[in-house]
């Protein structure tokens, strides 16, 4: 019994890590670069790359990568977009619309286009939602005049319940969510009591992170949840966050109305409104990061982890005293890592450089001293924007240079938040992934800072205090 119990195991691991390949035509985007991306997360945004390939002279491409549950996606080429969901183990046959590639190259605004898909799945899941998408959009089409009337209760009931049942059959948890999901959003349009809302959709529900359905209702259902609340709860807030209380405390402030009584739900609704209120003038932004961070080395949940970091990248930029923002990146054996996997524990001297560029290699002819003297103290990353990835890769191994080099990976928003107009540039990052100094000295300057560093010794504290200057 327990042999078969390990082989069931077995079974069922690589029936849930199954790859996942996506295949088609890109006509017109001959030699281009495709990305098949994902969100982070659905308050940033920001995208986090799946794979990526080359279309060849032909227009054909292959895409294969690790899926572990149900996501939407979009394909990337150039600036046009189309999206996709995916799961883990299906395969997909992708057709963009053709375009003229002269016209490609000199678009300046993204476009996104309906990708043709089909799918090895015996329920097509894309067709699915572009079916229910089409009712949907009709439904409110036609009854918009009610929806501003604010009328629109009985209508949107008699849908919901049609809709429902003509899916009832359809066996895809993650559709039956997507489409229960839009229905919600679609009665809290039409003024449902809030109350009614949240027992029937969120209370004791599973939070479902990657369901882009649930996750645009809970932005909904929680916009501006702090001026939600009474006046008097309102100001107690506001100096709970200044004055960084712990944010098990701050949750407490958050309860009165009723709409939260879950932990990780309550947690979940804290960092998004806190994100929320970053740049309003009730709430100092200092205290918001910090808070943040709090949450980070206290949450059980591992999604706000990751939410936590995405949301903190995005708000403090690189400078000194913000925290890195983390991006993925390929390292010399073709593998993607994160930036944040080099400063969990360690110093980290960042260095943006390109084969082409003769300031950075003769700045990073004095990098092997400084790594044969610091390396055991100070992580030093070479992240190279060189176009090509083999550029970079026959450089370091042409020199025969040990340290650690990373690809840029053709990640625009890295350059943008890095600041990197103009190379070679630096950054010195604490263990835990504060900024010490935006931009840092170079390597024939950096010397000194790397000697105090190494006297000092790794910092004991959970809070790495900055190096003084």
């Amino acid at each position: 019994m327990k042999q078969f119990l390990l082989f069931f195991s077995i079974i069922l691991f690589f029936q849930t890590n199954a790859q996942t390949n996506v295949k088609g035509l890109a006509k017109g985007y001959e030699k281009w670069t495709i990305r098949l991306i994902t969100y982070q997360d659905y308050f940033t945004y920001q995208e986090k790359i799946l794979a990526e390939t080359h279309v060849d002279s032909a227009g054909n491409f292959e895409l294969s990568c690790d899926v572990k549950e149900t996501q939407f996606c979009l394909l990337k080429i150039g600036k046009t977009l189309g999206g996709i969901y995916v799961e883990p183990g299906a395969s997909y046959s992708v057709n963009f619309p053709q375009v003229d590639s002269i016209a490609m190259k000199y678009m300046q605004k993204e476009s996104y286009v309906t990708l043709d898909i089909e799918a090895d799945q015996v329920i097509d899941l894309n067709k699915l939602i572009r079916r229910f998408d089409s009712e949907y959009g009709m439904f409110t089409s036609d009854n918009i005049v009610a929806f501003v009337k604010k009328s629109a209760g009985n209508v949107v009931d008699t849908f919901a319940l049609h809709r429902k049942k003509a899916y009832s059959g359809i066996q895809n948890e993650y559709f039956q969510n997507y489409v229960n999901y839009n229905l919600a959003r679609l009665k809290f349009s039409a003024y449902k009591s809030k109350k009614e809302l949240y027992e029937e959709y969120l209370k004791g529900q599973p939070i479902l992170y990657k369901n882009d359905s649930y996750m645009e209702f809970i932005n909904l259902f929680y916009k501006d949840y702090f001026k939600t609340l009474p006046l008097v709860n309102y100001d107690k807030l506001v100096e709970a966050v200044t004055v960084k209380m712990d944010p098990r405390d701050i949750s407490e402030l958050m309860l009165f109305k009723g709409y939260l009584e879950d932990t990780a739900l309550t947690e979940l609704v804290l960092i998004r409104s806190l994100y929320e209120n970053f740049h309003t003038p009730d709430f100092s932004r200092k205290s918001i990061l910090y808070v943040l961070n709090e949450i980070n080395s206290q949450t059980t949940e591992k999604e706000h982890t990751q939410l936590t970091w995405s949301i903190r990248n995005k708000l403090s930029g690189v400078e000194k005293g913000s925290y890195a923002p983390d991006f993925e990146l390929v390292d010399m054996e073709g593998n993607k890592v994160m930036l944040s996997d080099y400063y969990k524990d360690k110093y980290v001297y960042i260095d943006f450089w390109a084969t082409w560029c003769k300031p950075c290699i003769r700045e990073m002819k004095l990098t092997p001293e400084l790594h044969k003297s610091y390396g055991k103290d100070v992580v030093i990353v070479s992240i190279s924007i060189d176009k090509r990835y083999k550029s970079m890769k026959k450089f370091a191994q042409k020199n025969k240079y040990k340290w650690t080099f990373l690809h840029w990976n053709g990640n625009d928003e890295l350059k943008e938040v890095y600041k990197v107009n103009a190379i070679p540039l630096y950054y010195l990052i604490a263990p835990g992934g504060k900024v010490i100094y935006s931009p840092a000295p170079r390597p024939s300057k950096i010397a000194s800072k790397f000697q105090r560093i190494k006297a000092q010794g790794m910092p004991k504290r959970k809070s790495f205090e900055l190096i003084s200057d």
